[in-house]
């Protein structure tokens, strides 16, 4: 792949602002709420169904997990009282019985109130008889527990059965003899919804499942939240549609399009969530006064993209301009002692920020003043709301209040399964593990760990020869898998000794782009192994957009140099992986805002009509000519572009008081990172003053693939972005500069797989945001 272009510019454009807050710092910290008006409280509803081996659908791992971590969510940083927030686990997520909570939810509000409703579990589809969706349609279904448990599973073949409407209601009528044997219908989620709407200022239902009408799931896939469809008359099957008129607002949230599959997520603090709801519940415990649910929403699919989960996206509708805050003050984030204790004769506290908040240990906390603390508490482990630190100097106590001193992320952590095709093979599992040997980041999962845990699955296979141009010990990047098997446009690259990518070899591929396993068991781009054959170690996301960025799977041979040059292209791809990760530390969050000038190739017309300040003049003569298209923030999560080529400039706005720097970094479609603001060696500065605007004309990068990641970062001291670069064809050599600031060397070890004894930390005083520009 040729360098990247970096195009010189001329004077700043000058174009009205349309920027959001860029911080995605500050997740998880409880709140100081202002109190609410007499009249006004809220309330929660939370199910979660991980069982359901009654209907011998597969089990969850993670809707039990999710409804723990929103109600600590809305307790903690939304302000929901303890004893509002209702829960519905498993068997007590009958149809009737969430019926009857709904029911009853209603009872219990004042008008005024808000309400957040919140499902975790299977979903799935149901025949539309009353044609409420259009002719031939599907209404959506939450599969509540023992839903389809004498029936099992049934899918129908059209939507034109039964043969007449009579027979048809005769049918719903004889279903309401076993209605927990049915799903629950949306026309009757609708209906119950409007009970509460006319009573409550705000009702928020959140589903985390699938509305598709299959689910594939396999040992190396993750957990896909749906469930064929049911081809049977439901009880509500006629229920008429509820009018709008003088109800409260409504916001409706899905986790997935209706072609989409809601998967499971192995999240940092080692349990299972819904890729969806781990990064919602991000989004809404960042979130600052007068912030919408769509912008929320925009967040968790920035989080989504950015930790490899972006095909799934959240669907919105209704008042989705509403504010997440409404009604609750927020001035800052209160970090508080939720307990003092004593562990072997060290004191000890736990405090209300973890691994959600962006809270890993090494960070520490103070009491009093971070430059001359009366105590310090240093984390020594974290989960996903909590974490629990040491106590040095004075005493603590419940309720005390605490500042951030010292930040150290979570580690970024790769965990990673040893797979052998043939039994035979599994004595070569020690020379696959020599492939990583001293990158401390890389964890092995064991035997009996769930393997939609791992974030690489290493398969010692024997395929036979090599794609052609591979050579006899290239690591080879794998043939990207789409929805019918064929190859995905893009993602070009070259392996790290030059050879190109695009192994042809036997990809199946699977329903939907799942990878699930072929009939005997392999993932379908694993191709059978034959014993005479030698063997090679193929490196396999489970994930459909994973950190290999784009590729089913790396491969080598596990003789002569092919390990050398597999541990090269894995450590690209890892590095192309931490930068997309990173995050801004908790703490209020800097008041600095910044948005992507887009600009478009111009024809000789465009450019003689366009008015100045939308034009961006470059050497080259009309080649160099830009137009502007559009301005967007940088928060948005994914940005969609048109052409072959588009240019991109960095705006920013500093709203402190005191001067910011500026800078940038773009992951190509290769895994090669390139900074570009600054661009080396152009002696460009990137100061922005306290209340100044500025657009960075004089660095500018050129989109070329067909999908690219660019971060912007915005430090209260320069940042040596360089120490995050590598070519597209191979990591940076060497360490950074051992006079490299704190910030750069934190930032350093969290792109790469290395881990110190003592993790540089960097205190809070910055942000970072990031968006995938795809065409």
């Amino acid at each position: 792949m040729p360098p990247k272009r970096r195009i010189p510019g001329s004077r700043p454009c000058r174009i009205p602002a349309r920027a959001m807050p860029l911080a995605l710092a500050a997740l998880s910290a409880a709140l100081t709420a202002a109190a609410w008006p007499a009249f006004a409280d809220r309330h929660a509803l939370l199910i979660g169904i991980n069982d359901y081996s009654g209907e011998q659908f597969p089990p969850l791992a993670g809707s039990l997990n999710d409804v723990e971590l929103m109600a600590g969510v809305l307790t903690g940083s939304l302000g929901f009282p303890d004893g509002n927030v209702t829960k519905l686990l498993d068997s007590q997520a009958t149809r009737s019985a969430v019926i009857a909570a709904l029911d009853a939810l209603a009872g219990r509000i004042a008008p005024g109130d808000q309400v957040y409703v919140h499902y975790s579990g299977h979903g799935s589809r149901t025949c539309d008889l009353n044609l409420d969706d259009g002719p031939r349609g599907f209404d959506s279904t939450l599969v509540t527990f023992g839903a389809r448990s004498t029936s099992g599973r049934t899918r129908p073949g059209n939507c034109a059965v039964p043969a007449s409407e009579s027979e048809a209601r005769r049918a719903a009528e004889a279903a309401r003899d076993s209605p927990d044997d049915y799903d629950l219908l949306d026309d009757r989620v609708n209906g119950l919804v409007a009970v509460l709407r006319a009573k409550a200022d705000l009702v928020v239902f959140v589903s985390d499942s699938c509305h598709s009408a299959t689910i594939t799931r396999s040992a190396d896939s993750l957990a896909s939240r749906g469930v064929p469809a049911d081809g049977r008359v439901n009880p509500d099957a006629f229920l008429e549609s509820q009018a709008e008129s003088g109800l409260g607002d409504y916001v409706s949230i899905g986790s997935a399009d209706l072609d989409q599959r809601a998967t499971e997520y192995s999240a940092p603090d080692g349990r299972t969530y819904g890729v969806f709801t781990w990064s919602w519940a991000r989004a809404l415990a960042a979130a600052r006064p007068g912030e919408s649910w769509r912008h929320a929403a925009n967040r968790a699919k920035a989080f989504m993209n950015e930790s490899g989960n972006g095909r799934q996206t959240p669907v919105l509708e209704g008042a989705t301009g509403r504010a997440v805050l409404e009604g609750q003050g927020r001035d800052g984030y209160a970090y508080t002692v939720l307990q003092a204790f004593s562990r072997g004769g060290v004191r000890m506290a736990e405090i209300n920020a973890g691994i959600l908040a962006g809270v890993g240990p090494g960070s520490a906390f103070a009491k009093g003043a971070p430059e001359a603390p009366e105590a310090r508490l240093t984390v020594v482990s974290a989960d996903a709301l909590k974490c629990i630190a040491e106590v040095e100097g004075g005493e603590v106590a419940y309720g005390d209040d605490l500042e951030l001193a010292v930040w150290s992320p979570p580690g970024l952590e790769l965990r990673i399964r040893y797979q052998a095709a043939l039994d035979g093979d599994r004595g070569l599992i020690g020379d696959a593990r020599r492939v990583f040997e001293g990158l401390g980041a890389v964890r092995e999962l064991q035997d009996g760990d769930d393997l939609s845990r791992a974030e690489v699955v290493a398969w010692i296979v024997r395929p036979g020869d090599l794609a052609p141009g591979a050579g006899a010990d290239g690591a080879v990047a794998g043939k990207p898998v789409d929805g019918t098997g064929g190859a995905k446009a893009g993602y070009p690259g070259e392996s790290p000794d030059g050879e190109k990518a695009g192994y042809q070899g036997d990809v199946t591929g699977a329903p939907d782009g799942n990878l699930a396993d072929a009939p005997d068991g392999r993932p379908p781009f694993i191709p059978p192994s034959d014993p005479a054959e030698p063997p090679e170690l193929w490196l396999v996301s489970p994930a459909e957009d994973s950190f290999l960025w784009g590729y089913a799977s790396l491969r080598a041979p596990l003789a002569g140099t092919g390990p050398s040059a597999l541990r090269r292209a894995f450590e690209r791809a890892a590095r192309a992986h931490g930068v997309m990760t990173l995050e801004g530390p908790p703490g209020p969050p800097l008041e600095f805002e910044a948005s992507f000038l887009v600009f478009r190739p111009a024809s000789d017309e465009e450019w003689a009509t366009a008015p100045q300040d939308r034009r961006f003049p470059a050497a080259g003569g009309a080649a160099g000519r830009w137009v502007l298209n559009r301005e967007i923030p940088v928060s948005e999560p994914e940005i969609r572009t048109q052409g072959a080529e588009n240019l991109v400039v960095v705006k920013a706005r500093n709203l402190t008081t005191r001067e910011l720097h500026v800078s940038a970094v773009n992951v190509a479609g290769d895994g090669g990172i390139v900074p570009f603001l600054p661009m080396a060696g152009e002696g460009l500065t990137t100061e922005l003053p306290a209340g100044a605007e500025r657009v960075f004309s004089e660095s500018a990068l050129v989109l070329e693939a067909p999908r690219e990641f660019v971060r912007v970062f915005a430090t209260r001291e320069p940042l040596d972005v360089a120490v995050l670069a590598q070519p597209g064809s191979g990591p940076k050599r060497g360490a950074p500069p051992a006079s490299a600031d704190p910030l750069s060397l934190m930032l350093y070890e969290r792109a790469t797989l290395t881990r110190s004894a003592s993790p540089p930390t960097a205190a809070p005083g910055w942000a970072t945001a990031g968006s995938f520009f795809v065409r």
